[in-house]
């Protein structure tokens, strides 16, 4: 019983310090304003940044240029391969050069 008894001492404890707080809070009006405005500028830098940092780790597509020397079949195998899965390799132009140019 003593230890339930000391529980709801606590509990009343804190309940009249977070009254106190909040009361006080509330009637400072900076406080108010801190409590509110100083977090949404916090998230909104927090936001650019790794908007920024997302950015940088992107990686952009590329023009590739390949010469088919392979007289066989895989040559042209692995070249139709490689068009269709542009997207996938992030090649956005696959030019096929010859060994002359």
């Amino acid at each position: 019983m003593a230890s339930s008894s000391r529980r709801r001492r606590l509990d009343r404890k804190m309940v009249w310090l977070l009254r106190k707080e909040l009361k006080s809070v509330l009637r400072s009006r900076w406080l108010l304003v801190g409590f509110i405005i100083s977090p949404l500028f916090a998230w909104m830098f927090q936001g650019a940044f790794l908007g920024f940092v997302y950015a940088q780790a992107s990686v952009e597509p590329e023009r590739i240029y390949i010469t088919n020397e392979d007289t066989g079949l895989w040559g042209d195998y692995i070249y139709g391969n490689l068009t269709e899965s542009m997207d996938t390799l992030l090649i956005s132009e696959l030019v096929s050069v010859t060994h002359e140019e």
